[in-house]
């Protein structure tokens, strides 16, 4: 279980530093510091978690998360919230799709439903997490 919630930490962590770098196609002025994003994806990864440990995955969740990213990306450009609050909106239409996209793909090649994917933590959750965070990521990375 130790290695599942170890899973679920670094993907966090990819999810919400992502999505700073993601911003900063909008934001072109901001120089990106790396050790500065560190630091602002770690409180809400915290959040995340503890939220996850409540319930791994429900509405309720995805809607706090994104307002606790929202939160996270305004703190570290501090610019206009209507283009960060666009632009992470975005960015969590992009993740859910990846997320999505992957889940329905393992889904079509076993017998386990999308919602056993997301809601139970398994080794074909781990790969499930790997390989959308492989293509957020290089997604993110080729249009930024």
């Amino acid at each position: 279980m130790i290695v599942y919630w170890f899973i679920e930490i670094i993907s966090t962590f990819v999810e919400i530093f992502m999505s700073i770098i993601f911003c900063s196609i909008v934001f072109r002025d901001v120089k990106i510091n790396k050790s500065k994003c560190f630091l602002y994806s770690i409180i809400p990864v915290i959040m995340v978690i503890l939220l996850n440990h409540i319930q791994l995955t429900s509405k309720i969740n995805t809607v706090i998360i994104i307002i606790i990213d929202f939160i996270s990306v305004f703190l570290f450009y501090r610019k206009s919230i209507l283009k960060i609050g666009i632009s992470v909106l975005i960015y969590f239409g992009l993740l859910i799709l990846s997320d999505i996209l992957v889940g329905g793909l393992i889904s079509s090649f076993t017998d386990i439903t999308i919602s056993d994917i997301s809601d139970v933590f398994s080794p074909v959750r781990v790969i499930a997490i790997l390989l959308s965070k492989t293509i957020l990521i290089s997604f993110v990375l080729i249009i930024g």
